[in-house]
C-alpha cells in the first residue's frame, strides 16, 4: 500500500492484473484495500513462518545462508530428517580451511602477544604474506590487501572458537532506505554451541575479548563520541579513487579549513597505500570540491547547452554499449534465420514423403527455439530502446528548475540534503590528477520548484519523515549519462 501511495504521488497508475472494480468508487476502493490487506497477510504469515524455520535451523548449528567466514568452507551435510535426506535434501555447516585457519590462528596469538590492529595489518599485508579474504563485491578491496576492519571482525567473531550465532543484525531500515544496519540486543540472537570444529580454543577467544575491553579502558576507546559539532556538505558523497577501489572520505576541520581525508592509508596499513601511489594522509579541500561541484551544475544541470551535452554524451554512450549488444544481436538474428531455414526443410522433407509424425516432433522443438530467439532478441531491442531514450531523458532535465543561485547560498545542512536527492558522488584520484563528479536525476526532481523542495525528495527527508527513495519512471544516470571529468 506504501508502494501503491508512492507511485500514485508520481503520476504513476497502479494496475491489478485482477481486476478490483474502479478505485475512483468507494466500492472499488474497498474491494482493492481488502485484496491488499488480505495479501498483506500472507506475505507477513510466510515471513514468519520462514523467521520460524531460520531460527530453529541456526539453533541445530546450521547455516542459514551466506558465505563462509574467512578459515572456513561450506560443507553440505546429508538433511538430518531421514525422509527429507533420502530424497536427497541437504543443510549446511562449516570445516575449517587449513591455510586460513592458520593465519586465524597467528592473528589471535599476534594480538595476545602485544601487536595492534595497525602492527597485524602490515604483517599480513607483507611480500608473500597471506592473501586477504574474497570481497563480496569484485571492485572491493580490488587490490586485495589486508584491512584492520577485517582482522578487528575476526577478533571479536565467536565462530572461530566453535559457536554459531545467528540473528545479531537487523536490516528492516536499512532495506527500506530508513536507516543504517544495526545491532541488535543479545536476547535475540540465537546462539549453537559447538556447531562445528573451532578453530582457536574457547579459553583463547576469551582470552582476546578481555585484552581488547582492556585496551580500550586504557586507550580511552570506550567512551562515548562526542555530537558531531559541524555539518560536512559533502559527507558521503566524496571517494577517494588514488590507486584503489573508490573509497569513502571523512571531513575534518583543521585551522579553520575543511578537509576530507581518505581512510585507505588507516584500514589498509602504510606499505599498501605507498604501493598504491597514495600518501599516509591523503587531503582534499572542502571548497576545491564546491567550486567543482558548481561548475559541474551550471554546466550540465542548469546550463543553456545542457540538453545538447546530454545527446553527446548518450552517443558516446551508444557507441561504447552498442558493439557489445550488435554483436549479440548479429548472433541471435543468424540463429533465428537458420532455426527458420531448419522448419522450413522440415516441411519440405513431409511433402517428400517424410513421415508426418516425425517432422511434426522436430518442428515442434525447433518453434519452441524460434520461439526463445525471438524473446533473447526482444529483450536486447527493448534495452536497446531505453538506453537511447534520449528524448526522454532531455524532458527530464529540462523540466528542473535552475537552482544554480540557491545552492551557492545554501547552508551546509541544506547542501547536504540536495545532494543527497541528486544522489551526488564525486571521485579524487590524484594519480590522474582528475576529479570526477556524477549525479542521479529523477523525473521526481521536476516537479521542484525551490531548493526546499528538492531537498525534501533526499531519502529519509520528506514532510520531516522517513521516507524510501524517490520511486522514478525516468532518469538520466551520471552526468546525463556521462560523468564529468575535470582537473583537480
Amino acid at each position: 500500500m506504501a508502494a501503491e501511495r508512492e507511485l500514485t504521488r508520481l503520476g504513476i497508475q497502479v494496475v491489478y492484473a485482477v481486476d478490483t472494480g474502479d478505485p475512483a468508487t468507494p466500492e472499488g476502493l474497498m474491494t482493492r484495500r481488502i485484496f491488499q490487506a488480505l495479501d498483506q497477510y500472507e506475505a507477513e504469515k510466510i515471513g514468519r513462518e520462514t523467521q520460524r524455520g531460520l531460527r530453529e535451523n541456526a539453533r541445530q548449528g546450521y547455516l542459514n545462508g551466506g558465505r563462509p567466514p574467512y578459515g572456513y568452507d561450506l560443507c553440505r551435510v546429508r538433511h538430518p530428517d531421514p525422509a527429507r535426506g533420502a530424497l536427497g535434501h541437504t543443510k549446511s555447516t562449516l570445516v575449517p580451511n587449513a591455510d586460513q585457519a592458520d593465519v586465524v590462528r597467528e592473528i589471535f596469538s599476534l594480538y595476545l602477544a602485544g601487536r595492534g590492529l595497525g602492527e597485524i595489518n602490515e604483517h599480513l599485508n607483507r611480500s608473500g604474506g597471506p592473501p586477504p579474504p574474497s570481497p563480496g563485491a569484485p571492485m572491493r578491496n580490488s587490490r586485495r590487501r589486508w584491512a584492520r576492519t577485517t582482522i578487528w571482525y575476526i577478533l571479536r567473531n565467536p565462530v572461530y572458537c566453535g559457536l554459531l550465532v545467528w540473528n545479531v543484525r537487523d536490516y528492516s531500515e536499512f532495506r527500506l532506505g530508513l536507516g543504517s544496519i544495526k545491532r541488535k540486543p543479545k536476547s535475540e540472537w540465537i546462539t549453537a554451541q559447538q556447531a562445528h570444529q573451532p578453530v582457536v580454543p574457547i579459553d583463547q577467544f576469551e582470552r582476546v575479548q578481555v585484552e581488547i575491553n582492556s585496551r580500550r579502558r586504557r586507550e580511552g576507546s570506550s567512551r562515548r563520541r562526542s555530537k558531531q559539532k559541524r555539518t560536512y556538505a559533502y559527507r558521503g558523497h566524496v571517494k577517494c579513487a588514488t590507486g584503489h577501489n573508490p573509497l569513502l572520505m571523512a571531513g575534518k576541520t583543521v585551522k579553520d579549513h575543511t578537509y576530507y581525508a581518505c581512510t585507505y592509508a588507516r584500514q589498509y596499513g602504510a606499505e599498501a597505500a605507498k604501493e598504491a601511489g597514495h600518501f599516509k594522509t591523503e587531503l582534499i579541500r572542502e571548497d576545491v570540491l564546491h567550486d567543482a561541484t558548481l561548475r559541474f551544475f551550471a554546466h550540465e544541470i542548469f546550463g543553456g547547452g545542457r540538453l545538447q551535452i546530454l545527446r553527446e554524451q548518450q552517443e558516446a554512450l551508444r557507441r561504447e554499449v552498442n558493439p557489445q549488444a550488435g554483436k549479440a544481436r548479429k548472433r541471435l538474428q543468424t540463429s533465428i534465420a537458420e532455426t527458420e531455414r531448419r522448419i522450413r526443410a522440415q516441411v519440405i522433407a513431409i511433402e517428400d514423403g517424410l513421415e508426418l509424425r516425425l517432422a511434426q516432433n522436430r518442428i515442434a522443438e525447433l518453434e519452441q527455439e524460434l520461439l526463445e530467439l525471438n524473446g533473447a532478441l526482444a529483450d536486447i531491442e527493448t534495452e536497446r530502446k531505453e538506453i537511447l531514450d534520449i528524448d526522454s531523458a532531455c524532458t527530464v532535465l529540462d523540466s528542473i528548475p535552475d537552482l544554480l543561485g540557491a545552492l551557492r547560498d545554501a547552508p551546509p545542512e541544506l547542501l547536504s540534503q540536495v545532494f543527497d536527492a541528486f544522489r551526488l558522488t564525486l571521485e579524487v584520484n590524484r594519480v590522474t590528477e582528475e576529479l570526477t563528479v556524477r549525479v542521479f536525476i529523477s523525473s521526481a526532481l521536476g516537479g521542484a520548484k525551490t531548493i526546499e523542495d528538492v531537498a525534501r525528495l533526499a531519502p529519509g527527508k520528506t514532510d520531516g519523515r522517513p521516507m524510501r527513495p524517490p520511486v522514478s519512471d525516468s532518469f538520466i544516470a551520471g552526468a546525463g549519462f556521462e560523468p564529468a571529468t575535470s582537473g583537480l
